[in-house]
Order: C-alpha cells, then sequence, then structure tokens
C-alpha cells in the first residue's frame, strides 16, 4: 500500500521552504516531519522563471519565430538549463569544501 505524501509550501523571509510529511499530516501538526527543504529567494525565482521561459519556447517561438530561427527554443532551454545546473555544481562544490 502506497504512503500518502503531503507537500506544503510556506513564503517567509529570506527563504522559500517547503516541508514534505510521508505520513499525509500537516507539518505543523506532525513532530515526525523531515526538516524542511530550503529554497533561496534567486533559487525560487530561476524555478518561476521555468514557466515563462517554458511559455516563451511553447507559445511564442512556434508562433512568431519557427520559419525565422528554428533552433531558438532548445537553444533557450539548453542555455536556461545550464545555468541552473553550473549554480547547483558551484553550490555542492562550495559546501563540501565547507565540510572539508
Amino acid at each position: 500500500m502506497p504512503t500518502a505524501f503531503s507537500l506544503a509550501v510556506t513564503l517567509s523571509s529570506p527563504n522559500l521552504t517547503f516541508f514534505h510529511s510521508q505520513n499525509g499530516s500537516s507539518p505543523s501538526s506532525s513532530s515526525a516531519v523531515d526538516p524542511p527543504f530550503l529554497v533561496t529567494h534567486w533559487e525560487g525565482l530561476y524555478l518561476l522563471a521555468m514557466i515563462g521561459m517554458e511559455l516563451f519556447v511553447s507559445v511564442v517561438c512556434p508562433l512568431y519565430l519557427e520559419h525565422i530561427l528554428p533552433f531558438l527554443p532548445l537553444l533557450t532551454i539548453s542555455a536556461y538549463c545550464s545555468f541552473g545546473l553550473h549554480y547547483s555544481f558551484f553550490q555542492l562544490y562550495s559546501h563540501i569544501l565547507r565540510l572539508t
């Protein structure tokens, strides 16, 4: 039998906090909640901007730019994801350096 999974998002300053619980209870009513997964404002903005990027690639490019720049959707997605990957690798590297 699959376990229930709940997700609550709390907008707090300076971080966007994601609480997750395996038992389906709310984060404030359970002491068995895992520690929060913190996303900074810049990281949250990156994740929200992904919606705009996807709309651009799915709507604007096929309607207006398909014949002029057919490679633009792939270029946009690749550059956007490359930025996110490099950022996450630098964050991981700095975290490892702090631990050693």
